[in-house]
Order: C-alpha cells, then sequence, then structure tokens
C-alpha cells in the first residue's frame, strides 16, 4: 500500500459518512492503478527474458559457425585468404579508383575525349556535253566517304586538340573514294587527314585561337566554299552578345626553294539573332589572295588580275510548327578581276574579265518530320572566284565557273543516326555558251552517323 492510501484511510476513520464514501472511491482507484503497473512491469520482464533466450540463440549459431568454417576445405581457406589481398588492395588504392578505372586512359592533360564520324555509300550518275558538236558523255559510279574524329578537351588550361581522317585522295574539295578507281580491280581506298588544329579560348576576353588544318571558320554557302575545304593557318574569331568577327591567314600551297607560298588572308565580321521561334544571321566578308596565288595556282600571267573577293551571306530559320523552313542567300564579287586575261582560256572573244566578276545564290530548306527538302539557283561567273574553290560537284564534268543553274535535294531520316538522300544538280555554262555546254548530275545517298 502507497504513503498516499494510508493518509487517506486514517482521513476516513475521522470523516463523515459522506466524505468516507468519496475517500473509499478514490482508494479503489488508487488500487487499481497500482495492479495496472504490476501488470506492466511483469510483461517488461517477460520480453527481457525474451531478448536475452535470443542473444543466447545468436550466440550459439555463430559459435557453430566458426566451428564448420575452422573444418573448412583447403580452396575454402585459399580462397579466403585471396579475398583478404583484394581487400587489402582496394583499401590501400581506394574504391573509386579500383571499380572506375576506364577501360581507355588519357593523358594527365586531357579532360575530356568525344569522338564521331559517319560513313556515306553513294551511287552516281551523270552526264555532261561538251564542246560543238561533241556527243553526250554518261558516267556512273559507286562512291563512299568515310569520316572519323575526336576531339581531346583540356578544361584546366582552357584548349582542345582536334584530329579527324576522311577517305579521299589529295583533292581538297572532295572526300568521296571511287569504288575501283584506277585499280586492277577490287582496289583499296585512301585515308588522309582531314583535319588536324589546337583551338585556345583566351578566357575571359571573348576571342578563341584555332591554329593548324580546320574546319571552315567562315559563315557561307557552298557557291563560294566547297563544304570538303579545310583552310590550313590560323584563325582568331570574336564573339560576343549577337556579334561575331573571324580574320585568318591561310597558306593555299607552297611551292618550293626559293618561293614564297600562296597565301589567303581573310576576315569577316556578322551578327546572329536566336530566338524560339526565329535564327537568322547576316555576316559581310572579303577574302585576299596573294600575287602568287594569281601567277602559280591559277596561273594568270596579268598583273591588273587579282583575286579580291568581297562576300555578303545571310540566313533566316523559322520554326513554323509542322515544319522549319531556312532562307539563305549569298552575293559574292572579285574586285581583282581587272586586265585582259579570263582564269578560263576557254570564253568567248571580246571577253572582259570584269564581266564576269559576280557570284550569287538563293535557297531554300524545309524539314517536315522526318523528310527534307531544298532548292536553291546559282549562277557563278567565270573570273568571280577562285576556280577551285566552290563546290566540285556543281559543274562537274562541265566547268568549275562560268556556270549556271538548279540543285534539288530531299532526304528522309529512317532512325536518328541513319538517313536516305537524293540530290540533282543542273547546269550549264553561263557566258561562253556557244556550244551550249551543260550538264546533270543524280547522287543517292545512304548515310550512317555514329
Amino acid at each position: 500500500m502507497t504513503f498516499g492510501a494510508c493518509v487517506l484511510i486514517s482521513a476516513a476513520a475521522f470523516a463523515g459518512e459522506k466524505d468516507q464514501a468519496e475517500i473509499l472511491r478514490r482508494i479503489d482507484a488508487m488500487q487499481k492503478q497500482l495492479q495496472e503497473q504490476q501488470m506492466r512491469m511483469r510483461s517488461q520482464d517477460v520480453r527481457i527474458e525474451e531478448q536475452q533466450a535470443l542473444i543466447e540463440a545468436l550466440k550459439a549459431q555463430l559459435t557453430a559457425q566458426e566451428t564448420v568454417s575452422s573444418e573448412a576445405s583447403s580452396q575454402d581457406r585459399v580462397a579466403e585468404m585471396v579475398k583478404r589481398e583484394v581487400d587489402a588492395t582496394i583499401e590501400k588504392r581506394g574504391p573509386a579508383q579500383i571499380k572506375d578505372s576506364p577501360a581507355v586512359k588519357f593523358g594527365k592533360y586531357i579532360d575530356e575525349v568525344e569522338l564521331k564520324g559517319d560513313l556515306r555509300v553513294r551511287y552516281q550518275h551523270q552526264t555532261a556535253d561538251r564542246g560543238a558538236g561533241g556527243e553526250e558523255q554518261t558516267r556512273k559510279r559507286w562512291r563512299h566517304r568515310l569520316r572519323l574524329g575526336g576531339v581531346w578537351k583540356n578544361s584546366t588550361d582552357s584548349w582542345e586538340i582536334g584530329v579527324g581522317v576522311a577517305s579521299g585522295g589529295s583533292d581538297g574539295r572532295s572526300t568521296n573514294q571511287t569504288w575501283e578507281d584506277g585499280g586492277d580491280g577490287f582496289a583499296s581506298g585512301d585515308l588522309r587527314v582531314d583535319y588536324a588544329y589546337a583551338k585556345h579560348d583566351l578566357d575571359p576576353i571573348p576571342v578563341c585561337l584555332t591554329l593548324g588544318q580546320q574546319k571552315n571558320p567562315f559563315a557561307t554557302s557552298w557557291i563560294l566554299w566547297d563544304g570538303d575545304l579545310r583552310p590550313q593557318g590560323l584563325t582568331a574569331k570574336f564573339e560576343q552578345e549577337g556579334l561575331f568577327a573571324t580574320v585568318g591567314g591561310y597558306n593555299i600551297d607552297h611551292l618550293g626553294w626559293d618561293e614564297s607560298n600562296a597565301m589567303l588572308y581573310a576576315g569577316q565580321v556578322g551578327c546572329r539573332w536566336d530566338t524560339e521561334a526565329i535564327e537568322a544571321l547576316l555576316a559581310l566578308g572579303y577574302y585576299g589572295f596573294n600575287d602568287v596565288t594569281v601567277d602559280e595556282v591559277a596561273g594568270i600571267a596579268d598583273d591588273d588580275y587579282s583575286f579580291a573577293i568581297g562576300d555578303l551571306y545571310g540566313h533566316i530559320g523559322a520554326d513554323l510548327g509542322k515544319a522549319k523552313v531556312k532562307l539563305f542567300g549569298q552575293l559574292c564579287k572579285n574586285f581583282g578581276a581587272d586586265g585582259n586575261l579570263s582564269q578560263r582560256g576557254d570564253m568567248p572573244a571580246g571577253y572582259d574579265p570584269d564581266d564576269g566578276d559576280l557570284a550569287w545564290a538563293l535557297g531554300v530548306e524545309a524539314k517536315i518530320k522526318d523528310f527534307k527538302l531544298s532548292y536553291a539557283y546559282a549562277s557563278i561567273e567565270a573570273d568571280s572566284m577562285p576556280a577551285w574553290l566552290n563546290d566540285s560537284d556543281f559543274g562537274d564534268g562541265v566547268a568549275d565557273t562560268d556556270l549556271k543553274g538548279h540543285k534539288i535535294g530531299v532526304g528522309y531520316s529512317l532512325s536518328k543516326n541513319l538517313s536516305l538522300g537524293a540530290t540533282a544538280l543542273l547546269f550549264g555554262r553561263d557566258q561562253a555558251d556557244v556550244n551550249n555546254d551543260n550538264g546533270e548530275v543524280y547522287q543517292f545517298d545512304v548515310k550512317y552517323k555514329f
């Protein structure tokens, strides 16, 4: 009995009848509370006994396992020793070094490597009418183009190295490899350096320097630059808040001992707009070729003639919901087309180079779901640019300049990395049209990207 109950009983002896009943009720309540407390304590004692029994059972099981382990076979003991050695090695070298060790290890100055390429298989059918009274000639051939390249990046010093290889020969305007071209049957193809450059970002200045054989750094279309050409030299590019400027010097040809190199010095300024609905660009450029290029590469023996090309290029693209459409235009003028001689030896009598110093093109491209459509019309006059600079497919078999005609394309993407394409190029001579020289090129492509 608790001290509180004793006090209540003593009080009940001196209390009245009514008060005694209340005091006795409270005593009964306290006794019930006491009984409940005793029952909880007994339950806790049972749980303690159960937990103690479980602990004893686990101890017995552990003792049995140790006994079995001590009687294991010699092979099991060897395996256990090997495991301990591996664990010790992991602890010494670090778990991350063991688990995350790459199959290919990079040099300590390389943070990231990005590899990509493509393979294109093409069937090409073309015809050409050349010369007075000449019959139409036909050429059919299978070709492939293989390109593989990588970019090695160093984020600490803000530089990258790009190296790529491509099929083809020494012609800078083509990476196509014609099947069995000049061999005795099943001839093997060539694989050559496509690009090899180093690029440096001059942070915090928004200028990038590129040194080596590089992809074309200028905004342009195919009427001025063939897509396979890779200028060799130094490029500096500034770009900030939609404005950009590009300047560079490039070696065209090395002519040997005691000779100067053929060179190109170029610059371009422009601006770009990029919103959710519209992407646009406008650029003004200048390409100046030294006299060695005119005399030795182009073979024009006229001191008044030069290549000094002004160029205006622009495009605008819009997302129209079901279709993405892009329009482009380009205008080129050779301000150095003076004198009496043309780079083409088959121009008509009385032709003056400054009468053939313009080139221009207008075109449109559209993408509708997995389909691509394109059309362009171009005019490339005889002395508007060097004959080895523009797209080699346009005019193939007929001429390099003094051309006008159409380029039509259609494509379909079977998947993200596999596509089909067809291109038709229909062209003829521009000013030297007395012989009605013309040609057609049809290309059917299967292209894989990886």
